[in-house]
């Protein structure tokens, strides 16, 4: 979490609590079952381990394959959310590349989930999305799905690029909020380990309906 003054507490979780609305908002209305996923229900010594232990467990359920999706990408919309749904429906694997080099989503066949490669992935860098690529072409899979690329909100110098961008009126208190908070932000500083969701997905039909996260 960023080292922001104790006053702007506050602001800071005005603005990713709208972010973790927003997001869940718009997985609930594609009709899917949700299970939400932070570090008060995670377990693990680390986040690698935290964010693997909850795709596992997901799993476990009896889903074929999952989808986790960042709540810290303003710009996200149902659109780009039912596009990977359609795309893990018809078995393939699915990546949202962030500018940043990371992901902000990521579709994964059970097929292909290794947990212990993927905790050693390297969450929240730069490297990520070009690691999630290759620890799936190990596990055998082909090239996954793209979807169009899109900015997360994890450090001060992304939120001072988005807010430079013109905004839907709906995100204008989120404006006001990170607005107030860029302007106290050490350049170098970076926000970690924003709460995933983990979307699961039911693809196959003999499965049984899962218990609903919130």
């Amino acid at each position: 979490m960023q080292r922001f003054p104790r006053y702007l507490a506050p602001a800071f979780r005005s603005a990713f609590g709208i972010l973790h609305a927003r997001t869940a908002s718009l997985l609930k209305q594609t009709g899917r079952s949700v299970f939400h996923s932070n570090e008060a229900t995670q377990t693990g010594s680390y986040f690698g381990m935290r964010i693997t232990t909850a795709l596992a467990e997901v799993f476990e359920k009896g889903y074929e394959s999952v989808l986790v999706v960042g709540n810290d990408s303003p710009d996200l919309s149902r659109n780009d959310l039912e596009n990977a749904i359609t795309r893990l429906e018809g078995g393939h694997n699915v990546l949202g590349p962030s500018t940043d080099g990371g992901a902000y989503l990521i579709g994964v066949q059970k097929t292909f989930f290794r947990a212990e490669e993927w905790e050693e992935l390297p969450w929240c860098t730069t490297q990520l999305f070009q690691s999630l690529q290759e620890v799936l072409f190990k596990a055998g899979a082909t090239q996954p799905d793209l979807l169009r690329k899109l900015t997360d909100l994890d450090h001060a110098e992304s939120i001072r690029r988005w807010l430079k961008r013109p905004t839907h009126k709906i995100l204008k208190s989120l404006v006001a909020f990170l607005r107030a908070l860029i302007s106290f932000a050490p350049m170098a500083v970076f926000v970690r380990e924003s709460p995933f969701i983990a979307r699961s997905v039911r693809f196959s039909k003999g499965l049984r309906a899962p218990p609903l996260f919130a």
